[in-house]
């Protein structure tokens, strides 16, 4: 969609890219069902995935690092350590993704063990993917 001065928006219908640009009715269809997500801000949070993801507490998030944190230190036993820590995640990407939220971090630590040749790192990759849900 484009908003903006008559004259402006007059230029861009002349432009061949035009046709090659504009929005068809399966683009529509989905703005309209967006659209209408919105029209109901008390519930749009739950309907809409990547708005509930965005907006989850830093407390939901420790809840859920908490019960990965475990099972993590359990299956890279001996080969890394795993610990929980706060930290802020960045919003998106693109050329200039300056929005942080505040989040939670599983960070692994490989053993001393072969670090700085690669082969701590492949053994990590190694025992994560046998893992029965890699």
């Amino acid at each position: 969609m484009i908003v903006g001065r008559e004259d402006l928006i007059g230029r861009i219908r002349k432009n061949p890219l035009k046709r090659a640009l504009r929005v068809d009715k399966i683009t529509l269809a989905a703005l309209e069902a967006v659209l209408r997500l919105h029209r109901d801000p008390e519930t749009l949070a739950q309907r809409l995935t990547t708005l509930r993801l965005l907006t989850r507490t830093q407390a939901d998030l420790r809840s859920l690092g908490e019960r990965l944190l475990t099972p993590m230190q359990q299956a890279l036993a001996r080969h890394a350590a795993v610990e929980l820590r706060d930290c802020q995640s960045q919003i998106g990407s693109g050329s200039l993704p300056v929005d942080l939220l505040p989040s939670v971090a599983l960070v692994v630590t490989p053993s001393a063990k072969g670090r700085g040749s690669g082969t701590a790192m492949k053994s990590l990759e190694a025992r994560l993917r046998k893992l029965p849900v890699p």
